[in-house]
C-alpha cells in the first residue's frame, strides 16, 4: 500500500509540473537560469501580450508572450524605446523571455526585452548580464557575461542609458548590471554600442562620477519635447 501511495504521489507531482510549466529553459555552468532568446515574427498584438511565430529548424512555433510594464521594448537599430502598439503584424522581432514557459498549447511566457524594427540580414543586438569587468593594459575593457560571452569595450564604443537623464560610463558595467550590446568584427566580440539598464534601485552599480578611466558621457533621455540624444557638444531632439 505504501508503495502504491508513493507512486501515486509521484504521478500527481508530475501532473502538477506539467500543468504549471517548467523553469529550466536555459542555464549557465553555475546552474543559474538565464533569459531565453526567441527570434520570429509578430502574428498579432493584444492588450499586454503578443503572439509570435518563433523560428525553428524547418518551421515555426506559435508562442504567447506576456508584456508587462517592466518589459523593455526597443528599436533594434538605434536602441530607442518603442511601444507594444507600434508592433506590426508580420514584422521580425527578437524576444528575450524569462526561463519559465507553460506547457500549454500554445505555450506562454513572459517577456523581459522585445527588439523591433529589425532590417533584413541585420546583426541584432544581444541582451546580457555582466559577470566581470576587467580593464586591460591598453586601456580597453573586457566584459564577461553571465551567459559566458565576452565583449571588448574601447573608446569607440557608444554607451547609452535607458529612460534616464543620467550619463553612463564604462565603470557602470559592474557585475549584475544588464545591458544590450551591438557587436562588430568577425567574432562579434567588439562592442560597437551598449545600452545600459538601471538596476532595481533605479541607479547603476558604479561609475557615476567621471574619472580618467571613463568614456566621454553621452546618451539619450525622455523630455517634454520628446526623446533627446546627447553626444559631446551636440543635442538632438526627436
Amino acid at each position: 500500500m505504501k508503495k502504491r501511495t508513493a507512486i501515486a504521489s509521484l504521478l500527481c507531482a508530475a501532473a502538477m509540473t506539467a500543468a504549471l510549466g517548467f523553469t529550466s529553459l536555459a542555464e549557465n555552468t553555475d546552474g543559474k537560469l538565464q533569459p531565453v532568446r526567441f527570434d520570429g515574427t509578430v502574428q498579432s498584438v493584444e492588450e499586454s501580450r503578443l503572439v509570435m511565430n518563433r523560428f525553428l529548424d524547418g518551421g515555426t512555433e506559435e508562442i504567447i508572450v506576456n508584456v508587462s510594464e517592466d518589459t523593455m521594448i526597443l528599436d533594434a537599430v538605434n536602441g530607442f524605446p518603442q511601444s507594444l502598439e507600434s508592433l506590426q503584424d508580420g514584422e521580425r522581432i527578437r524576444v528575450y523571455v524569462g526561463p519559465a514557459m507553460t506547457m500549454s498549447l500554445p505555450p506562454m511566457t513572459n517577456a523581459k526585452v522585445v527588439l523591433t524594427g529589425i532590417p533584413e540580414d541585420f546583426n541584432v543586438p544581444f541582451y546580457e548580464t555582466v559577470s566581470t569587468l576587467t580593464k586591460n593594459l591598453d586601456g580597453t575593457y573586457t566584459v564577461v557575461t553571465a551567459a559566458e560571452n565576452t565583449y571588448q569595450v574601447d573608446d569607440a564604443t557608444t554607451l547609452l542609458p535607458y529612460l534616464t537623464r543620467n550619463m553612463v560610463y564604462v565603470d557602470n558595467l559592474q557585475p549584475g548590471v544588464k545591458f544590450l550590446v551591438w557587436t562588430t568584427g568577425a567574432s562579434y566580440q567588439t562592442a560597437e554600442k551598449i545600452v545600459i539598464f538601471q538596476g532595481e534601485n533605479g541607479g547603476y552599480a558604479a561609475g557615476q562620477d567621471e574619472t580618467e578611466n571613463s568614456v566621454q558621457p553621452h546618451g539619450w533621455s525622455e523630455t517634454s519635447e520628446g526623446f533627446s540624444l546627447t553626444v559631446p557638444e551636440m543635442l538632438f531632439v526627436f
